[in-house]
């Protein structure tokens, strides 16, 4: 009965294995969402009893096939793209269930070493598309490295050590099996950690893109409710005002007048904006940035020139230009020439985005990467991070150059 339980287990896991690969690989089609619930449920009943009833390779086989073109069919991708798909996923499993098989095998021959050996296989599976995420995810330049899949690995892989340990001690049937179970269970964990660990990333990186946002609203909001006021005041003090320039005027007082009337314009006038590109998400970003930094710095220099049908996102590009300016904005204020240049422009479809900033302090260069010497660094590697990633996605490059206490960041992005 308990290699029932742990076959019936080790189905449920492979299934989501297997749903979490076409995840990776492919969007879903929210049309398609009852066939692909359908088609899960069908397979794990099924799967399962017409493996014991027939006792066929070709009928497992065949089984897994029907569920993966019709699990693929699920899921936004070219014909030939699903034909792949289902071919790797068709091709590792059975290739893992065959190594799995015969390690378990050499280490111990018993009823049980089926059963067994198929929590090896699941185990496998859960490695493999664990590296296979991983190595997606920094192909999209999401991730720099894996440092931190080594982590997640080890537990699945320590399992499958340690069963193989348990199945060479001639431990009993009940007691491998239960190992079993907990081993899977805890590999398992580990497989979702992973995943919950990137949807806490991501949702990170998405409320300061957001909090930048909203700043950068507010900031825009009490410059419109400044001029308001001013203008309001003027309206207020009009009658005295025209009394003012008629008596002027009268007196042949031009000069005066003019310098009058140039004052009320200067009053009645918007604050000076940097960015005015007509796109008022990066416009009220960038000047709320640049404004935090005119109060601090003492040289900003900032040109903007983009066309409105900019193919890149508006989100994407205040990713970019919001991590870039607040790092500079932070190095520049505490450096000696304290010094702020921006110039974004576009040319022949290739957007070209330069900051330079002075700094004081030391950097440290890894691996050919720039490393950050402030408290906050975790948050300065996932800011420069999700640059390289967007940047990535646009077939762009990113390239850091530091000279005479000047720190300069140049992207260029495909249109």
């Amino acid at each position: 009965m308990i290699g029932y339980i742990l076959m019936a287990l080790c189905n449920l896991f492979l299934l989501a294995v297997i749903i979490q690969f076409y995840d990776d690989m492919f969007e879903r089609n929210t049309e398609k969402k009852v066939v692909r619930y359908v088609s899960c449920i069908l397979w794990y009943i099924f799967a399962f009893p017409i493996s014991e009833i027939f006792h066929s390779v070709i009928a497992n086989i065949v089984v897994s096939l029907i569920f993966l073109i019709a699990l693929s069919m699920t899921y936004e991708a070219s014909p030939a793209n699903r034909v792949v798909s289902v071919f790797l996923v068709g091709c590792i499993n059975s290739a893992y269930d065959y190594l799995s098989y015969m390690l378990f095998s050499f280490f111990a021959d018993s009823e049980d070493i089926y059963s067994i050996s198929y929590v090896g296989t699941i185990v496998m599976a859960m490695i493999c598309e664990l590296l296979l995420r991983k190595h997606l995810r920094r192909n999209k330049g999401k991730d720099d490295d894996y440092s931190g899949m080594f982590v997640i690995v080890i537990i699945p892989l320590v399992m499958f050590v340690m069963m193989l340990c348990l199945i060479g001690s001639d431990i009993s049937g009940i007691y491998s099996m239960i190992a079993g179970i907990c081993a899977l269970t805890a590999s398992f964990v580990s497989f979702n950690l992973y995943g919950i660990i990137i949807s806490d990333h991501i949702e990170k990186i998405e409320k300061e893109s957001l909090d930048r946002q909203v700043a950068a609203y507010g900031r825009e909001l009490e410059g419109i409710e400044k001029t308001e006021l001013r203008i309001e005041g003027i309206r207020h003090d009009l009658r005295h005002h025209l009394v003012d320039m008629e008596e002027m005027l009268k007196n042949n007082e031009l000069e005066s007048l003019s310098i009058y009337i140039s004052d009320m314009k200067k009053d009645i006038s918007p604050d000076e904006k940097f960015s005015r590109t007509g796109k008022y998400e990066i416009d009220s970003l960038v000047n709320y940035m640049i404004e935090e930094a005119g109060e601090s710095l003492k040289e900003v220099n900032v040109k903007m020139a983009i066309p409105e049908d900019l193919s890149v996102g508006k989100y994407q590009l205040n990713i970019i230009l919001g991590n870039l300016l607040e790092n500079a904005i932070k190095a520049a204020k505490v450096s000696e020439e304290q010094s702020l240049k921006l110039l974004v422009k576009v040319e022949k479809n290739v957007l070209f985005i330069d900051i330079d900033n002075s700094y004081s302090g030391n950097l440290i260069m890894s691996n050919g990467k720039l490393l950050s010497t402030k408290r906050d660094a975790e948050k300065h590697g996932f800011g420069l991070q999700n640059v390289k990633r967007i940047v990535s996605e646009h077939d762009g490059t990113i390239e850091i150059k530091t000279s005479d206490n000047h720190f300069r960041v140049r992207v260029m992005m495909c249109l």
